[in-house]
């Protein structure tokens, strides 16, 4: 119950202190801005991996009794052949340490919503390991970089990304 006065109390103040209500107050949302390098078809043809090729992970579920599941991956025939080549991703910064600069974070499908939650599910997150620091954005990056698939990582990830650098496609 009072949690529930909490999450009243802090909707009510969001609600109240809003730029139209509240003089010197500045609600700033940042913009993510997908333009015709985004477009799936452009991106294909500029070698960028899909995240539905990234998605197409399986997972194998075994019981072998009451509370005891294992489940294991199976990766497709599309993304071994990834595994250890160079590819391109496009996709969203989160950092895993605080600062402007990052040289590990993690590659996101989805745009940043809340500073606390992640963006989705393991197949849409790839761990970024980057050969020079790479500025925080907003925005939507391209990064290159060698690529692997993990299997049976401590973290939960699946995928990583090797000496990863930014480029800009053409």
């Amino acid at each position: 119950m009072q949690n529930l006065r909490l999450l009243f109390v802090l909707g009510s103040l969001l609600a109240v202190a809003t730029p139209a209500t509240a003089p010197g107050f500045t609600l700033t949302q940042p913009t993510v801005q997908f333009g015709r390098d985004h477009d799936p078809k452009q991106l294909e043809r500029a070698g960028v991996v899909s995240w539905d090729t990234l998605r197409e992970l399986d997972v194998v579920y075994e019981t072998k009794g009451p509370g005891m599941t294992d489940f294991r991956t199976s990766f497709t025939s599309a993304l071994l052949e990834l595994d250890g080549k160079t590819v391109k991703l496009i996709g969203f910064i989160y950092p895993t340490e605080a600062g402007e600069d990052h040289r590990r974070f993690l590659l996101a499908a989805y745009p940043p919503s809340c500073p606390f939650c992640l963006p989705g599910g393991a197949t849409e997150m790839v761990e970024v390991l980057a050969s020079t620091p790479v500025r925080f954005t907003y925005e939507a990056i391209v990064l290159e970089g060698r690529f692997e698939l993990l299997r049976d990582d401590p973290s939960g990830l699946l995928y990583r990304l090797h000496d990863a650098r930014p480029v800009v496609l053409n």
